[in-house]
């Protein structure tokens, strides 16, 4: 008998809703209905006071209304379009979607549409007006988008408020509405301005601040912007600086000596609970300073020969066999030099095992770096440069390989230090390359 009640109740409940909003909606067609016809006045009658009835009628002719009359029309049309509007948006207040008996709708809920930020967060209101003449325009209501900003640790919001006009034509009579256009820009359907996606994009990728801890940042800002929206800020992002993209790489292409390297970084979501192993490429011209960072799933070699296709130059690399393959090193137009940083980690590897050879190669390329030294403290460059290194390094790199050659014969094969040795010998003329121009 209490489960029968309780459904009596509801249904009482909600029949009684249904009662109620039958009520405003046929109030809210009601009024609708009396303001077409006040722009129905505006239009017709007001406008037809002053037209002859027909041209083949004498100029003289009575008008439709008279003067009086005319007047009685424009006070009373004013007052009656007021009353309407305020009736309508009074209605709408409370005119509430019919909602399931027994759930109530959640506290601080909004309505579907254009997103909405906490009302705490300070707005700055931007109006788009329309570049017409708007004396004695009627403004019908807004269109109100919001975008929220980040400015030196404050979260704001702008507010870009769009009127709606109906404007009367003074030539014809004839009205119309008027509406600014909205501002162009790429970031047209986010809700989020330059400096907010600018802090995102650098926060993460510069400074390596994952995305929930941007979260906790912004939390102390005054608003936690939810994971899946931030998630789709950066998808669009990405979409809109494609183009940046592509001309960095087309610029990087461009020069004539590049740095290429890569590392490692885990990826989730390739694999089911597993990191997957990506690699991040980085392309570095050293001139310019230009860098791009091209990121894949794999290591292999297949990645650095799409993205080097139809590039000229020099080429600097460690010794990764990707890029001695015959489609990079391998091709004319690619010129490959190495890294004597990679070289001396293998001697410096090796100090436990040969501590006397390998001391030496280390000593030796101290002195090659003490040029390079020398060079900057005296701002050497272009063909001076080339000259002193020539001078300088060029005998200590001569006399280094003669010795590596030498010790070779000497050693047992897959020893530490053998296999430094190796790796020096296999690419010296890469690691001299540098001496003849000053770029490198």
């Amino acid at each position: 008998m209490a489960n029968e009640a309780i459904i009596a109740e509801k249904d009482a409940t909600c029949n009684s809703l249904q009662e109620k909003n039958k009520e405003l909606q046929r109030k809210v067609d009601e009024l609708t209905h009396q303001l077409n016809r006040v722009y129905r006045v505006i239009n017709t009658a007001k406008s037809e006071s002053f037209k002859q009835l027909g041209s083949h009628r004498d100029v003289n002719q009575s008008r439709l209304f008279d003067d009086q009359t005319i007047e009685q029309l424009d006070a009373d049309g004013d007052k009656l379009r007021e009353k309407i509007k305020t009736d309508l948006e009074d209605a709408r207040k409370n005119q509430n979607p019919l909602a399931r008996p027994g759930k109530a709708k959640k506290e601080g809920h909004k309505p579907s549409g254009p997103q909405r930020f906490p009302d705490h967060l300070e707005r700055r209101i931007t109006i788009l007006q329309p570049n017409c003449d708007l004396k004695d325009a009627i403004c019908l209501g807004y269109d109100i988008k919001e975008v929220i900003h980040i400015d030196l640790g404050k979260i704001w919001v702008e507010q870009i408020q769009t009127p709606r006009y109906l404007v009367k034509n003074p030539k014809t009579n004839q009205t119309s509405f008027v509406q600014a256009a909205a501002l162009k820009s790429p970031l047209d359907r986010l809700t989020a301005g330059p400096s907010m996606l600018a802090s995102l994009i650098v926060d993460k990728f510069v400074y390596q601040l994952p995305i929930y801890r941007q979260i906790k940042k912004f939390e102390q800002y005054g608003y936690a912007i939810p994971a899946g929206t931030i998630c789709g800020w950066l998808d669009k992002a990405q979409q809109i600086l494609a183009p940046l993209l592509s001309s960095l790489r087309s610029e990087i292409l461009k020069t004539n000596s590049l740095q290429a390297d890569e590392t490692p970084i885990p990826v989730s979501g390739i694999k089911k609970s597993k990191l997957h192993q990506g690699y991040m490429w980085v392309y570095r011209n050293p001139v310019s300073g230009l860098v791009l960072f091209d990121f894949q799933l794999g290591r292999g070699a297949e990645y650095p020969i799409a993205f080097l296709k139809k590039y000229v130059g020099f080429l600097q690399v460690d010794g990764y066999i990707a890029y001695e393959t015959k489609e990079i090193g391998g091709k004319d137009c690619i010129t490959l030099t190495y890294c004597h940083v990679h070289a001396r980690r293998k001697f410096v590897d090796s100090l436990p095992f040969d501590s006397k050879r390998a001391a030496y190669y280390i000593a030796e390329i101290a002195k090659i770096y003490k040029v390079e030294s020398e060079i900057k403290e005296q701002g050497l460059t272009g063909e001076q440069k080339v000259a002193y290194r020539q001078q300088n390094a060029g005998p200590i790199l001569d006399a280094l390989g003669d010795w590596l050659v030498n010790q070779k014969e000497q050693l047992v094969p897959g020893t530490p230090i053998a296999i430094a040795i190796e790796y020096a010998l296999k690419r010296w003329e890469g690691l001299k390359t540098y001496l003849h121009h000053d770029f490198l």
